[in-house]
Order: C-alpha cells, then sequence, then structure tokens
C-alpha cells in the first residue's frame, strides 16, 4: 500500500512528525509551501493567525508527489487559532484527496485538536478520514515525539500492514460536530395549528346594598 506523508511546518515540529511517520511506516515525504511565503516577525506571525481564524487560503507550490498515486495520505499541520493555516486550507480545497483513505495529524501550543480537526474533515467532505493525533509541542522539545508517533499509529493499527479498524477519539468527535452542523443548518417548521388565546372572563359578584339606618 503506497503512503504520502504531506506536512506544512513553519518552526519544523510538523516536519518533525511527518519525517517520523516516514521512518515507521514507509513511503513519500511531501511539503506543502507557500508560493509567496511571508517573512518571519512577530508582526507577519499576528497575520497570519489572523487569516487562518478568518479561513483565509493561499496560493502554493507546485507538488511533489501526485496525491491520486498514493492510496493512503497523512496530512499534517500546526494548529493555528484553532484553524490551519492558508497554505494547508488551500492544499485541501483543491480537491487532490477525493476518495482517499486519510490520516490527520497536528502540532499544537496547547489544545484546540479536536475543533481544528473537525474544521479540516469539513474542507474534505469527499475523503475517507481515517483517524487522527496530536502532539503538543512540548513534547517535540524535549525530544518525545518518536514516542508519541508510534504510539498513536499503533492505536491507530496502521503500522505492520495491519487493516485500520480502530477510530480515534477526534473521529467520534467529526461525526457529532456534523450532527450538530445539521442541526443547526436545518429552519424551524412552522406549526399548522393555530393557537388562540383563550381569555377567562371574571363574574363580577353582585354588590350587596345595605340600608343605611335614618338617624
Amino acid at each position: 500500500m503506497a503512503t504520502l506523508v504531506v506536512y506544512y511546518s513553519k518552526t519544523g515540529n510538523t516536519k518533525k512528525i511527518a519525517e517520523e511517520i516516514v521512518s515507521l511506516e514507509g513511503g513519500d515525504l511531501m511539503q506543502i509551501e507557500e508560493k509567496n511565503p511571508s517573512k518571519s516577525g512577530g508582526i507577519n506571525i499576528i497575520g497570519a493567525g489572523i487569516s487562518a481564524l478568518r479561513g483565509k487560503k493561499t496560493e502554493i507550490k507546485p507538488l511533489s508527489h501526485v496525491p491520486s498515486e498514493y492510496s493512503r495520505i497523512y496530512v499534517g499541520s500546526p494548529v493555528w487559532a484553532d484553524n490551519m493555516p492558508p497554505a494547508v486550507r488551500g492544499f485541501l480545497d483543491s480537491g487532490a484527496l477525493n476518495g482517499k483513505e486519510v490520516f490527520l495529524f497536528s502540532t499544537h501550543g496547547g489544545g484546540g485538536a479536536k475543533k481544528f480537526f473537525c474544521k479540516m474533515a469539513e474542507v474534505l467532505p469527499k475523503s475517507n478520514i481515517l483517524g487522527s493525533f496530536a502532539i503538543c509541542d512540548k513534547e517535540i522539545k524535549k525530544g518525545n515525539e518518536k514516542t508519541h508517533v508510534k504510539d498513536a499509529l499503533t492505536k491507530l493499527e496502521v503500522l505492520n500492514g495491519k487493516k485500520v479498524s480502530a477510530k480515534s477519539a477526534v473521529t467520534s468527535a467529526l461525526k457529532k460536530h456534523k450532527k450538530d452542523s445539521e442541526k443547526v443548518k436545518k429552519p424551524k417548521k412552522k406549526s399548522s395549528v393555530s393557537l388562540t388565546k383563550k381569555t377567562a372572563t371574571k363574574k363580577k359578584s353582585p354588590v350587596k346594598k345595605t340600608n343605611k339606618a335614618k338617624k
């Protein structure tokens, strides 16, 4: 089974995870690169985060591999403001992964992975997402990425050519997210029964007339 590991990385953390997947499972490595990358710097980093939050996408360089030639594809990305970087959105939105078995993975600073994977899944409606896993940047800095990647792939049952049957907790969250989204989109049906307000009339109690005694 031919495997392709696709990743986007600014700090090098996601790249390390992608390389570890290839070292364990085999396959080819492909980097997503922006056609017009922005310069590094505080202001540009903030701007990139805002673009990710707004769901923008950027044009990417021609791909070094053809995804349609692979049966299983991993896609890795850092989490930016609970969203994917514009370059990753541009790649996913291209339709290159339509009909493919896909695993998602991410690196993050401390949270937001479940929402992030749900948003990635929304851009891949025609892909078969089999599972996902996330690794915190702190663990990568400690040099623990090899252990975490091996544990993740073991839980997903993708090592040693095993047939994938396990679903990650995030995969279940994708289904729940889809159901919740459908509930929000469905307009409320107006009732065909017309309701009339009943006004209760209070009967006035008769006032008893009393004859005042004449002085």
